[in-house]
């Protein structure tokens, strides 16, 4: 038999509606339907009790005990997630408490699947001698297909509007970096997609009171279809990020056409490969103008390699490596 008898998908989140919301949880847990005969979901560590199979775990540290514990019963286990080792928000004893989780996750999985190149570094560098492949997270290309761009020069960003979000994804970079563009083209909007925390509606306030936000919306939590809808429309992705170790939100607006522009930080360079504009910062006003369709076409053909099908084919050659998987 070469598939797999049970799967046990493990996230550690509040809320489990995420995983439906979020398309790296939903497209996992469908590729977990076909590679095996029966899955379970499980959101928190109570549910992981008298639950035999493969362990598939999102998120290193959050996953540790359940990780450990599989490695203590003999089972198998995979875990995926970004580790964010290097992520210059996060720093003090909750840092080092993260790192020595995230070696115990490590060290334990049968399997760890970093998401970029450039956590799989961080990853080797810390948990010497752990089995680690690296595979991107999924993009449901499927759905986010290229649309017809704004007549007027749109902007967007998803993110959440927290104080973590602000500074780690660059929300204050976002606004400055917008008002630049407005002086270019003062018809030019920007819409901010994302739930906002009552601090973050804090810092909007201040940024509204200072006149920074003149032509700046924002939108709050959206469904997938409006996601969808503001990044087909926008001209530019923007997320100059303080750290990310992978950057979803920028590849699905590149799968609708958005061309990115980013800071030269962590994995964005490697997501956005020549298909956007990756700048150091403080950024310079540069010229902007409404991308062609061959860049917007450039943008979804880079993003391909962040299908369904891609890290579907990926998954079952890393489980194959470590005998997890049998040959079809």
């Amino acid at each position: 038999m070469s598939g797999i008898e049970r799967i046990v998908f493990f996230c550690r989140i509040a809320d489990p509606e995420l995983l439906e919301l979020l398309d790296f949880y939903r497209e996992d847990i469908a590729l977990a339907h076909e590679l095996a005969d029966e899955v379970v979901v499980c959101t928190s560590l109570s549910q992981l009790r008298s639950q035999p199979g493969l362990l598939w775990a999102w998120w290193h540290a959050p996953s540790s005990p359940a990780v450990l514990g599989w490695r203590l019963l003999g089972r198998p286990s995979v875990v995926t997630g970004a580790v964010d080792l290097t992520n210059p928000t996060e720093t003090g004893p909750k840092h080092v408490l993260k790192r020595w989780l995230t070696w115990v996750s490590a060290r334990s999985a049968t399997l760890n699947l970093a998401i970029s190149e450039y956590e799989a570094r961080d990853l080797r560098s810390l948990a010497k001698g752990a089995r680690i492949d690296t595979l991107f997270p999924c993009v449901d290309t499927e759905f986010l297909t290229i649309g017809e761009p704004a007549d007027t020069p749109t902007f967007l960003t998803v993110a959440q509007v927290n104080p973590a979000s602000i500074h780690r994804k660059g929300l204050d970079r976002v606004v400055e970096l917008f008002m630049a563009v407005r002086q270019q083209h003062p018809g030019a909007s920007l819409t901010i997609a994302g739930p906002i925390a009552a601090a973050g509606q804090v810092w909007i306030d201040g940024q509204q009171a200072a006149g920074r936000l003149d032509g700046v919306t924002f939108a709050g939590r959206v469904s997938r279809e409006h996601k969808r809808e503001l990044m087909q429309q926008a001209w530019y992705y923007l997320q100059p990020s303080r750290y990310e170790g992978f950057g979803l939100a920028v590849a699905e607006a590149m799968a609708c056409g958005a061309v990115p522009i980013v800071t030269c930080v962590g994995s964005l360079p490697e997501v956005v490969g020549g298909a956007g504009r990756v700048i150091e910062w403080p950024a310079s006003a540069e010229p902007l103008y409404r991308p062609t369709p061959a860049e917007r076409g450039r943008a979804r053909e880079q993003v391909e390699r962040f299908s369904a099908r891609e890290r579907g084919a990926s998954v079952r050659r890393s489980l194959r490596t470590v005998g997890l998987l049998g040959v079809d």
